[in-house]
């Protein structure tokens, strides 16, 4: 339990801890990200956030926070722990990184691809692992592929995905299968490929890599803020290189939809890799 893993790692020296979820609901995915800005604005405004309607149970006797408490942090972990072991523990200090405050942010493109042949997928895919990727997707596995033996590069040490709209064309599946079954008996798997994160969670099974994974949607910044967390991570020692991807979908539906705003559609499957200078 989270309880026990405080004792292993504190002892009997356990700082004041809380849960914000009471304040929130379950929000699934978005979890870990929204008790993260709330840690930022707990170190904003210098207050530890309290735990809602905590009455009883194993944390008895603990520091666990029933009031919001004033606190000036300089560093807060946030801990998230969700199904499926998708464990994770983040540090969040006043005191920038050293290495970032030097300047010392470098990496430079390796290798680039770009795919606009589906097929091309079979020579790195068997039929088993392409046959629920939509045709964009295909092509960026192969662009992914192409700019990694370009580069020599067996497992990147981290992937980060850029996106606009994300994987639109089962989005639109999904929706389109609400609607004609009613939202009774609906396919799983459109919704599972429909996420933001699928391209980059795909590639890291493909390519057995179990090191940072990110993707960034940050509307037509998404590919400058993804270049720029890859230079960061390289620059703090944290990756030797990185496969960043740049991808978004045609889809007419959702085309029609973007042309009606004003918006001028995208679509992306590329690939590169960047490497320490």
């Amino acid at each position: 339990t989270e309880l026990t893993a405080l004792r292993a790692v504190f002892g009997d020296d356990i700082p004041p801890f809380s849960s914000t979820k009471a304040f929130t609901g379950h929000t699934t995915s978005a979890s870990g990200t929204i008790e993260t800005v709330l840690c930022l604005l707990g170190m904003r405004h210098g207050v530890a956030f309290a735990n809602l309607r905590y009455e009883s149970g194993e944390a008895v006797g603990m520091p666990l926070l029933r009031d919001n408490m004033p606190n000036a942090m300089d560093i807060v972990m946030c801990n998230s722990f969700a199904f499926g072991g998708n464990d994770s523990s983040l540090l969040v200090s006043r005191t920038p990184n050293a290495d970032l405050v030097s300047g010392s942010v470098a990496g430079s493109v390796l290798a680039d691809a770009e795919c606009d042949d589906p097929m091309l997928c079979r020579k790195y895919l068997s039929p088993l692992q392409a046959r629920r990727l939509t045709a964009q997707m295909k092509c960026l596995v192969a662009a992914a592929y192409q700019a990694l033996e370009q580069a020599a590069i067996k497992t990147p040490d981290a992937i980060i995905a850029a996106t606009q709209w994300g994987c639109i064309g089962n989005t639109m599946l999904f929706l389109n299968d609400m609607l004609d079954n009613h939202e009774q008996e609906l396919s799983p798997t459109p919704f599972m490929n429909s996420t933001h994160n699928t391209p980059a969670a795909l590639l890291a099974q493909f390519l057995g890599c179990h090191g940072y994974n990110s993707t960034i949607s940050h509307d037509e910044q998404s590919l400058e803020n993804a270049l720029l967390d890859a230079r960061m991570l390289i620059g703090c020692g944290e990756a030797r290189n990185v496969l960043v991807l740049d991808y978004d979908e045609a889809n007419e539906e959702w085309n029609a939809v973007l042309t009606a705003n004003g918006i001028v559609p995208r679509s992306a499957a590329k690939a590169m890799v960047l490497k320490k200078i």
